[in-house]
């Protein structure tokens, strides 16, 4: 279902690029990195498929590890809570400030790149820890909610809610809204349309 989905918005997405890229090709294009020619190379796509991707799941992983994995411990160290700040905070901030600043353009569509690397990482979780697998300090399990060796259901539950909920928020609200927002205040700032580029 979510597949048919994904490939309808592709293909609309892919024709209203079409259509304004018959009027774009003569006018002027000033992000760096974009030609008239509507053709990417290859490298221009892993890159634009990675910078998605990056930017989808650093706020997912920010999300998904102050909400549901972080036991705040008052015996913890400094330099332990320092780590979590900096390991699962500013990946977060960085991608932010990384939509703002570099005009890659974010579709919806996009969800995609995260959703089929949340579905290998899961896929990984399982057969590391049915492999016999282990993780610091003994630990059976990777993530504590997701414990597929003691708990297969749980964390099947868990999983699909992560990918199919928590990730296309994280790329709705937090990757594609705020690349309008950048594409809006570009707009009202230089008094050009960027949206063409989109």
């Amino acid at each position: 279902m979510l597949v048919v989905i994904v490939a309808k918005c592709y293909q609309y997405e892919r024709e209203k690029w079409s259509r304004s890229n018959r009027r774009r090709l003569d006018s002027e294009v000033v992000f760096i990195g974009y030609s008239q020619d509507p053709k990417l190379s290859i490298m221009s796509k892993i890159t634009w498929i990675l910078l998605n991707l990056a930017n989808s799941m650093s706020v997912g992983v920010t999300i998904i590890y102050w909400g549901f994995l972080n036991e705040l411990d008052p015996t913890q160290s400094t330099c332990s809570t320092v780590s979590d700040y900096f390991v699962h905070g500013t990946n977060s901030v960085a991608a932010i400030i990384d939509i703002f600043v570099i005009a890659v353009p974010i579709h919806l569509t996009h969800v995609l790149f995260p959703f089929v690397f949340s579905l290998f990482y899961i896929l990984f979780m399982i057969f590391y820890e049915i492999g016999g697998g282990v993780y610091k300090e003994g630990e059976e399990y990777i993530y504590k909610i997701l414990n597929w060796k003691n708990h297969p259901t749980s964390a099947a539950i868990v999983s699909i809610v992560l990918v199919l909920v928590v990730l296309p928020m994280c790329h709705f609200l937090f990757c594609w809204v705020l690349s309008k927002l950048r594409s809006y205040l570009a707009n009202k700032l230089t008094n050009k349309n960027y949206n063409s580029v989109y």
